[in-house]
This record gives structure tokens, C-alpha cells and sequence, in this order.
């Protein structure tokens, strides 16, 4: 049995290759789904959606300023008063389905 010896410089090479796969893997993958899932009107929402991987941490985010209230719902306004017809408007979630979905990478 042949033993391999340690590489002081091991954290050197995991982080590069932990960020490449969050980067061109993982990070790749939610966008894609979140961008499929995205409820389209415009076309806005579904064309903010993008990751970033910055010091070892992926983030996907939408960019539009009307993002989280697709996701989560809202409160029905109309000229600043609540329309009382129907006052909540359901969310539409395109983040969270994206980012739990399983995915099998081996």
C-alpha cells in the first residue's frame, strides 16, 4: 500500500476548486432553474437573476426591484389604499423552488 503525503498547501488547491463548482456548477444550476420557475410578464425578473461566489459563498439573487414581492406576496394597493376585495396577492416563489431542488453531482 503506498502512502501519499500531506499537502501543507492543501487549502491552496480545495478553494479554488470548491468556488469553481459553486461557480460554474451549483451557481449555474439555481440561476437556471430560478430563470425556468420565474413567473414572466416583462421578462425583468426572469433577466435579473444571476449568482456571485465572493470569499467561498455563492449567492443568487434577483435583481429587480420588484423580486421579493413576487416571491413572498404582498399586500393589493391601489392609489394607497388597500383594496379590500382582495387584499393579498399570493407569491409566485421562483428562488426557494430553485434552491431546493435536489441535485445529484456524483
Amino acid at each position: 500500500m503506498e502512502y501519499f503525503e500531506r499537502d501543507p498547501d492543501w487549502k491552496e488547491h480545495l478553494w479554488p476548486a470548491i468556488d469553481g463548482f459553486l461557480d460554474f456548477r451549483l451557481g449555474q444550476d439555481i440561476s437556471l432553474d430560478a430563470r425556468a420557475i420565474a413567473p414572466i410578464d416583462t421578462g425583468r425578473l426572469k433577466e435579473s437573476i444571476d449568482h456571485i461566489v465572493i470569499d467561498h459563498v455563492l449567492t443568487v439573487e434577483a435583481g429587480a426591484p420588484y423580486a421579493a414581492y413576487v416571491e413572498l406576496g404582498h399586500r393589493n394597493v391601489a392609489w394607497g389604499h388597500f383594496v379590500e376585495s382582495n387584499p393579498w396577492v399570493e407569491g409566485q416563489p421562483y428562488l426557494a423552488p430553485a434552491l431546493y431542488t435536489v441535485r445529484n453531482y456524483y
